[in-house]
């Protein structure tokens, strides 16, 4: 749960401007540990690329595949599915 309210904020410090967020957040950003502005804001020039809310650290491979199942296709909810679904699957009974 406390993973899920950071990711959560995480986005919503990618939305500020660096002088006005935290200065642990702009340390973080600047880490590469937490999304930075710069990344996110791409994502909402086009919406086709830079999808992560968190860290940033999927967008290449997303923007990759991106490039061959376009961003609207539902074929990225099957992607999701499986990976969310997978870890309990291939977990011992």
């Amino acid at each position: 749960a406390v993973l899920s309210e950071v990711m959560m904020a995480s986005h919503r410090w990618s939305h500020m401007h660096p002088l006005e967020m935290p200065w642990l957040v702009s340390v973080l950003c600047n880490a590469g540990v937490l999304l930075p502005v710069r990344m996110h804001s791409y994502h909402h020039v086009t919406y086709d690329c830079n999808f992560c809310i968190f860290t940033g650290w999927c967008n290449p491979l997303l923007n990759l595949g991106v490039k061959f199942v376009h961003h609207h296709s539902r074929a990225w909810l099957f992607a999701l599915g499986a990976l969310i679904f997978a870890p309990l699957a291939l977990s011992p009974a």
